[in-house]
């Protein structure tokens, strides 16, 4: 018995947009209890990929920064 995967969300908009339809289905009325845990562990996966990219992006933002604040204060050392 082969387990169906579905294929993984690409981007954070979209991961986030799957986020919101797996919400929308949890709160349908007729939603058993055994899906409501297949969704459960799908919302998981999709967290878990959202908190990534966002750790992800604030890292690059970071490094972003420390390069202006080195070529600001490179600017103002050679001004001395």
């Amino acid at each position: 018995m082969s387990a169906k995967k579905k294929e993984p969300v690409r981007s954070y908009e979209e991961s986030v947009a799957e986020l919101e339809n797996i919400l929308e289905r949890l709160s349908a009325e007729d939603v058993t209890l055994e899906e409501s845990i297949e969704l459960y562990a799908k919302a998981t996966e999709q967290i878990v990929f959202c908190d990534k990219t966002l750790k992800e992006a604030q890292l690059r933002i970071e490094t972003i920064d420390q390069a202006l604040a080195a070529a600001l204060d490179g600017e103002e050392n050679a001004d001395a």
